[in-house]
């Protein structure tokens, strides 16, 4: 929430008081803009991060200077690289040099330090989640790019001012006097076209509320020249926008989620995509908490026949059943998002239409809960147990041994692709 206060101000800071008035209106009736602002995710400091960054273009600072701003979004969410790499790659044509370039590497190193400490330390350079949600797949192009389409056309539904404002500011920086604005809208439209690529999200808004704020901030640079009159109506058809909306984010009371119209309303459930906030909150919301006594809002989310008294289970909801669960129980994430094998294993419902986009299931191996139960015994299937093995002694074996780094330099170049293929 620090972090969204303070993009939020250094936006004002940085714009006129009308200019502002607009920017306001916009973003507390985007409903992706204001679920994500405390959501625990990446978004509240890519917000901070990406307002830097445009702060730094426009006052032209120096390449180290957006370099570092850069690396550091890069460092938050890797995909983010899409937002500034038009950018800097337009510094570079401006200014093409060695000095240039080393000022670029020099930036991104407190990433690219990361990403040593994480091939030392995890095996690999990327999250396990990665592998999980859009390598290790096998979902066919048509129903990706259907799936991220829909994602669009929820959104409109569920948010009719996300989408519109990040149009208008795409079609604003195609005049001939928009040269600086028009590398970051670039880099909107490269990530617009990359959630189709990928095939959404189940988040509604999720994924639209960095370009949104994007938009914004090239936006107030715009209408710094029109008229009151002009950004009164702007801001008119903006707060329009927001309460056509079905649940206007600003609006949403205590009993946001339990309303009757909001179970029913089939926008919340179609197409795969969720209100996550309209499903969490009435659980786990802070007000809720305050007022709940018990342990009701985190048994919400299993299944009936999910005892956390056992010592191993079996189940999807791996957060509060986790933090339900402690430490003695072993929870086995049939996703794939905590476990490195069944991460790198293909999901079990690849030509099923209604795939929820980034939650793919595994089915588990033969044998696997009982390796998980006692992990000397081997995975019956022979491929499966020399992955599984090189993957237990890179997450398990001593940090420097000579036999996990054989594992972890044959993992990083594919020498084990052919055993999950098999």
């Amino acid at each position: 929430l620090f972090c969204s206060v303070v993009s939020v101000i250094l936006l004002a800071k940085h714009s006129t008081g009308r200019a502002f008035g607009l920017a306001f209106v916009i973003l507390i009736f985007s409903k992706a803009f204001m679920d994500f602002t405390s959501s625990g995710l990446e978004n509240p400091l890519a917000y901070l991060l990406l307002s830097c960054f445009i702060v730094a273009w426009i006052k032209d600072k120096s390449t180290l200077v957006l370099s570092l701003i850069a690396g550091l979004m890069v460092l938050n969410r890797m995909d983010h690289l899409l937002f500034c790499a038009p950018v800097l790659a337009y510094r570079f044509f401006q200014q093409p040099s060695w000095q240039c370039a080393r000022a670029v590497v020099l930036g991104f190193s407190p990433f690219i330090a990361w990403e040593c400490f994480a091939l030392v330390y995890y095996g690999s350079f990327f999250p396990n989640t990665a592998y999980a949600k859009l390598w290790c797949i096998d979902v066919p192009k048509v129903l990706l790019y259907k799936n991220g389409i829909q994602y669009y056309l929820y959104s409109l539904r569920l948010d009719p001012v996300t989408l519109p404002v990040i149009g208008l500011a795409l079609l604003s920086v195609l005049r001939k006097d928009e040269d600086r604005l028009r590398p970051i809208m670039f880099g909107v439209a490269l990530y617009l076209v990359y959630i189709i690529h990928m095939g959404g999200d189940f988040m509604n808004g999720r994924f639209l509320s960095v370009p949104l704020l994007i938009s914004v901030w090239v936006l107030v640079y715009q209408v710094k020249s029109c008229s009151k009159v002009q950004c009164l109506g702007l801001s008119a058809v903006a707060l329009v926008l927001g309460l056509a909306g079905p649940f206007p984010s600003v609006l949403s009371g205590a009993d946001y989620g339990h309303q009757d119209k909001w179970v029913a309303n089939p926008t919340i459930t179609r197409e795969n995509v969720l209100d996550e906030r309209g499903i969490y909150y009435p659980y786990t919301g802070i007000r809720k908490a305050f007022r709940a006594h018990g342990t009701g809002p985190l048994l919400i989310w299993l299944k009936p026949d999910v005892n956390l008294e056992e010592d191993i289970i079996v189940t999807g909801r791996i957060g509060l059943a986790g933090f339900r669960g402690g430490a003695t129980v072993h929870i086995v994430d049939p996703l794939g998002l905590s476990d490195p094998l069944l991460a790198r294993l293909p999901a079990e419902a690849a030509e099923d239409a209604t795939v929820q986009v980034g939650h793919y299931a595994r089915a588990l191996p033969e044998g696997y809960l009982a390796y998980i139960d006692h992990p000397e015994k081997s995975l019956p299937d022979k491929d499966l147990n020399t992955l599984n093995v090189a993957l237990k002694s890179i997450t398990r074996d001593p940090l420097w041994s000579r036999e996990r780094w054989d594992h972890i330099y044959r993992l990083n170049l594919g020498y084990y692709d052919h055993l999950v293929a098999n």
